[in-house]
């Protein structure tokens, strides 16, 4: 990741990658949705999957 020099960051560091995915995909969530959508608790697993695998996929993309 190119903020990341030492290797000290929480995408390099995590020994939870499940919980680092969740993490990632409600914060992404909760960063793109409009007032009409449902809080990340309530946004249905169809969404939740979508979100958790551009989620493995940024923390992939960050780690190469």
């Amino acid at each position: 990741m190119a903020d990341c020099t030492d290797g000290r960051c929480r995408i390099c560091t995590a020994n939870d990658e499940d919980g680092l995915i969740e993490h990632m995909a409600e914060r992404l969530w909760e960063g793109t949705r409009v007032l009409d959508l449902p809080a990340w608790a309530e946004a249905g697993e169809f969404w939740q999957e979508k979100y958790r695998d551009h989620a493995a996929i940024f923390i992939r993309a960050s780690r190469a």
